[in-house]
C-alpha cells in the first residue's frame, strides 16, 4: 500500500534529517525563500518534522487514516489527494505564516486525508461523527498549545490541508473497479 511506503519515506527523511544539521534549513517551508523561487519548499518540508513526537502523531494518523482511503480511492488518486493537502497546507503556510517561522511536517497531508474522510463517509452515508471528533480536537489542539506555551503549531497548515483534501472529494468518481466491494470494505474500516 502507498500508505505504507509513505510512512517510511517519512521515516527515512526524519531519520536523515537528524543526521544531518543543514537538511532543515535547505527544506523547511520558509516564506522568504519559497518567494525567491525555491518553490521545491513548498514539498519539501512535508517531509521534514520538528522532533520525534511530531513524526509519531502525523504517521499514527496516516496509518489509521490511510488504508481504507487508500482502498476506497486507489492508489494513484491517494497518492494525488495525500501530495495535494500536503501542497495546499502548504500554499496557505506560505501565504499566511510570519514571514520569520520555518514550518515542516505531513500534517497538512494528514488534515487532507481527515477532510476527504470525512466527505466520503458522508457521501456512503456514514456515522462520520468520529472523524468531527478527530478534526475537532485536532483543530483546539492547534490553536490552544500555542496560546498556552512556546511550542508553535503550524494551524495555517492544518486548515490549508483539511479544506483542500475535502474539497479535493467533493464530486469525484470513484476508481474503477467494483466499488461495491469497495464501499463494503470502507464501511467496515470506518465504522
Amino acid at each position: 500500500m502507498l500508505t505504507y511506503t509513505l510512512i517510511v519515506i517519512n521515516v527515512l527523511a526524519f531519520v536523515v534529517q537528524m543526521s544531518s544539521g543543514n537538511l532543515e534549513k535547505q527544506l523547511a517551508l520558509w516564506s522568504p525563500a519559497v518567494a525567491d523561487g525555491q518553490l521545491y519548499r513548498l514539498v519539501t518540508s512535508a517531509f521534514l518534522h520538528y522532533g520525534a513526537t511530531h513524526l509519531l502523531l502525523n504517521m499514527w494518523a496516516l496509518y489509521v487514516v490511510g488504508p481504507p482511503l487508500e482502498i476506497w480511492l486507489g492508489r494513484l488518486r491517494f497518492g494525488a489527494l495525500y501530495a495535494l493537502s500536503g501542497l495546499g497546507g502548504s500554499v496557505l503556510v506560505y501565504l499566511l505564516s510570519p514571514l520569520n517561522t520555518a514550518t515542516a511536517g505531513a500534517s497538512g497531508a494528514i488534515f487532507g486525508l481527515f477532510g476527504a474522510t470525512f466527505v466520503v463517509g458522508k457521501r456512503l452515508a456514514l456515522d462520520v461523527r468520529w472523524v468531527v471528533a478527530v478534526i475537532v480536537i485536532n483543530l483546539v489542539f492547534t490553536f490552544v498549545v500555542p496560546a498556552v506555551s512556546s511550542q508553535l503549531i503550524s494551524w495555517q497548515g492544518h486548515v490549508g490541508g483539511l479544506v483542500t483534501g475535502g474539497w479535493s472529494r467533493r464530486p469525484t468518481s470513484t476508481r474503477r473497479g467494483n466499488a461495491g466491494t469497495r464501499s463494503k470494505s470502507l464501511r467496515r474500516s470506518l465504522s
